[in-house]
């Protein structure tokens, strides 16, 4: 059994919570945002505290996988409201660069031509010499673009170039060598 659901989600007196029909509806001044509950997946309202159960008659391993995941994505997106995700991807190689172009992303990272990735909305990246920092509400969002930009150029971990997250620890390898 899950034991992330015995924990009661708490929500912040800026977000406001509206429950009907299986859907939670999260409201901020800003910021709105859905989730459609399972039919076995059971919710309870007590002010500012959430409960979500799973129903008895349902109960199995995919519901309670569900109700987990259910509990992860709405505190993660109740952080991302009030707190917000940033993520910063080091841009590694000489001559590799990027440029912030409003919603577009121009990136030089070796080809013939420039790259340019337009950044999906709700997301902001910043470009701070060979660092880029993408911040946002959505974590999913987030990680779905680092994802994207370190795809465009993979680490080479015999020149050791690329993108990676910052911090990340990458291994290189040694080039073999002829005898």
């Amino acid at each position: 059994m899950s034991r992330v659901n015995l924990v009661p989600i708490i929500i912040p007196d800026s977000i406001e919570l509206k429950c009907y029909d299986n859907k939670l509806l999260f409201q901020n001044s800003t910021w709105k945002r859905e989730f459609v509950l399972n039919s076995s997946i059971l919710y309870k309202c007590d002010g500012n505290k959430l409960l979500l159960s799973i129903d008895k008659n349902n109960f199995d391993k995919k519901n309670n996988a569900l109700l987990g995941t259910y509990v992860s994505n709405i505190n993660n997106f109740i952080h991302g409201v009030t707190k917000g995700f940033s993520l910063c991807l080091e841009i590694n190689g000489i001559g590799y660069k990027a440029e912030c172009n409003g919603k577009y992303l121009i990136l030089s990272l070796g080809f013939s031509h420039d790259l340019i990735y337009r950044i999906s909305e709700n997301i902001k990246c910043e470009c701070i010499k060979q660092d880029i920092v993408i911040t946002g509400v959505d974590k999913q969002k987030i990680h779905m673009t680092a994802s994207d930009l370190c795809k465009i150029r993979k680490f080479n971990p015999y020149k050791g170039k690329g993108i990676v997250l910052k911090g990340k620890t990458m291994l290189r390898k040694e080039t073999s060598k002829k005898k």
